[in-house]
């Protein structure tokens, strides 16, 4: 099977940065940081749009939902459920 998109749906990180709730027993996660929060805050900004771009030049169109609520909510950028959709031919 062979499956390709010309369409990316994306979820901007907000308040990305250590989950006390999950740190404990996630070893993607550390409590120590060589950086400071909002430093940390840039990269990832910074590294999300370059992805972002690099989708968009290569002919991929990209739909960006930023977070719109002012929760404190550093795994909002990990959805739980995903969805597959197929366009079909209009008739």
């Amino acid at each position: 099977m062979n499956q390709e998109t010309g369409n990316v749906l994306m979820i901007r990180p907000r308040d990305f940065h250590c989950n006390p709730q999950t740190v404990l027993d996630n070893h993607f996660q550390s409590i120590e940081f060589d950086f400071s929060r909002d430093e940390i805050e840039t990269m990832i900004q910074e590294e999300f749009d370059g992805f972002v771009n690099a989708l968009r030049t290569s002919g991929i169109n990209v739909s960006v939902f930023d977070l719109d609520d002012d929760s404190d909510t550093p795994d909002a950028v990990f959805p739980n459920n995903w969805f597959s959709s197929k366009r079909t031919p209009s008739d």
